[in-house]
């Protein structure tokens, strides 16, 4: 009998019909409708797929062994449920003047950012482009700066712009939906007093009282 029990370990995992998943040379695939992905496997831990079902236990009574065991569980079910309903996660910017845009630019999907700074900042295109010409143009007239990013620096997963100051993003993997989301919240950081930030996931921040002077 097991000593080191983990909670989260020994709770089986359903797996939808429309969900495959293979274990060979210690690399677990996950397949579905959504797309696919994998990941290493521990050689120490047992898969058992049996009636949409799947049990993972461990192989011999080790701390390390119970430590992971926990761990690999979580991450197989979120993969299951992400290539069955990919991970979802809505990024707001929440200040005046804050918005975002889609546009392409030298045959690249690109989003805009703009989020109140003083001057802007020339994204990483040819000069000869129209979109360095429009910038150029723009800074002269001292417009807020806007930042750039390319939907390539957010690999494996999905932006859409559903709102001026909303962004859907999504991904089978929830490791690379919350890099993705880190990204996006670097961009501008958070000001506690004014309330200015860009938040996601229901995250909240509380608004601290303007500091009063004597």
């Amino acid at each position: 009998m097991l000593k080191n029990k983990s909670k989260i370990g020994k709770l089986p995992i359903r797996c939808p019909a429309s969900v495959s998943c293979k274990l060979e040379n210690n690399l677990m695939q996950i397949t579905g409708p959504k797309g696919s992905c994998s990941f290493n496997w521990c050689n120490d831990l047992s898969f058992k797929h049996e009636d949409n079902l799947i049990k993972i236990e461990p192989k011999n009574d080790s701390k390390d062994v119970s430590a992971i065991w926990g761990t690999m569980r979580s991450i197989l079910n979120n993969f299951i449920s992400g290539v069955q309903d990919e991970h979802k996660n809505n990024a707001k910017l929440l200040h005046v003047g804050y918005k975002a845009r889609e546009f392409t630019a030298d045959n690249k999907e690109m989003i805009e950012f703009t989020l109140g700074k003083s001057t802007k900042k020339i994204p990483p295109v040819d000069k000869k482009s129209h979109l360095y010409d429009a910038i150029s143009k723009a800074s002269d007239k001292g417009v807020y700066q806007q930042d750039y990013l390319t939907k390539e620096v957010f690999p494996g997963a999905t932006i859409k712009v559903i709102k001026p100051t909303e962004l859907l993003v999504e991904s089978v993997d929830k490791a690379l939906l919350g890099a993705a989301i880190a990204k996006i919240k670097k961009l501008r950081s958070e000001k506690f007093y004014k309330g200015r930030r860009i938040s996601a996931g229901g995250d909240f921040v509380i608004k601290r009282a303007v500091k009063q002077t004597k």
